[in-house]
């Protein structure tokens, strides 16, 4: 261990080979330097280190689930439960590890094609008295304000910061000393943990459970603001 500018340095074997130089056999070893603490110019940063978030070390243990975990069971009753392994993978983001763990880009994928979705079945379904509908469905609402803002980030992010399902959120810092102001929360990355949570949900309870989630849970709310006193059309016949 070596102390260098307020920065601790630990020496470790990268690899090693053997050489035969003039009949002797030779050891090269090639040693590398681990940075712990203000970043070091041309050191690698500890391992340790690229695998801990804000002191919460990255692994599958119940502390790190338990957020997620407590809002299916309390806030939902139990009705989506997900496997310990991909409540992990739900608050882990691409940009944490260089990737190297299983992350959520997929699932977050997955679940935001289902928003959209959920999002275009609503917006066409409203009672319309526009000419040109077909069957009662106002296919003109699709791009509209109203449907758009139904399942942007903004929104996503929202849903997971006052419901809480960043309590443990495995990321990369933003700021390279590795402080980070608590209100800084990028919604491309924090919508995420919303959509990814969806595609979890229809991977395991089927694609009618996730838009049962989708509408009663994540647009309950924004239904009421945004579209008020709105009738399905098959409800105004």
């Amino acid at each position: 261990m070596h102390s260098i500018s307020g920065s601790l340095l630990r020496l470790g074997a990268r690899n090693q080979r053997q050489v035969c130089i003039n009949g002797t056999q030779v050891t090269a070893k090639r040693s590398v330097v681990f940075a712990k603490g203000p970043r070091v110019r041309g050191a690698i940063r500890d391992p340790e280190d690229i695998l801990t978030v804000k002191g919460v070390k990255y692994g599958l243990t119940e502390e790190n689930v338990k957020p997620l975990k407590t809002f299916l069971q309390s806030k939902l009753q139990g009705k989506y439960e997900l496997p310990d392994k991909l409540l992990l993978q739900i608050i882990t983001h691409k940009s944490f590890a260089h990737g190297t763990q299983p992350y959520n880009a997929r699932l977050s994928y997955f679940g935001r094609e289902l928003i959209q979705l959920s999002a275009a079945k609503y917006a066409i379904t409203r009672s319309t008295n526009n000419e040109y509908a077909i069957n009662n469905l106002n296919f003109d609402s699709l791009g509209s304000y109203t449907q758009s803002l139904m399942k942007t980030d903004r929104l996503l992010k929202e849903y997971a910061v006052v419901n809480n399902l960043d309590a443990v959120f495995f990321r990369r810092l933003a700021l390279p000393s590795g402080k980070e102001d608590d209100n800084y929360k990028p919604k491309a990355i924090w919508s995420t943990l919303t959509a990814s949570l969806v595609g979890a949900i229809a991977s395991q309870h089927g694609k009618k459970a996730a838009e049962e989630f989708i509408e009663k849970e994540l647009f309950g709310d924004v239904f009421k603001q945004i579209l008020p006193a709105t009738k399905p059309a098959s409800e105004s016949a």
